[in-house]
């Protein structure tokens, strides 16, 4: 799996969310709200290949969470992602 390109993560106010650009602007015909987590997974996987193992190792890094944990919400968050076209 790998992010679609031209998503970006744009934080307004308190909340995070994924957008279209194109040419350094914005098409607000498709928005995406990411808590604080789901937008620091998004950042962090760039656009090479997303490897479950990896994002899993990093929030376990970062966040207080089991391994177990992280892995189920992961797999859950990047199966909503591709269900909502933002991986391909």
């Amino acid at each position: 799996m790998k992010k679609v390109q031209d998503l970006r993560v744009r934080k307004i106010g308190s909340r995070y969310m994924l957008v279209a650009a194109q040419n350094d602007r914005f098409n607000l015909t498709n928005v995406y709200t990411l808590n604080a987590v789901a937008a620091d997974i998004w950042n962090h996987v760039g656009m090479d290949e997303i490897l479950l193992d990896e994002i899993v190792q990093w929030l376990t890094d970062v966040y207080e969470v089991d391994r177990d944990t992280a892995r189920k919400d992961v797999e859950k968050l990047l199966s909503e992602w591709l269900q909502m076209g933002l991986l391909k």
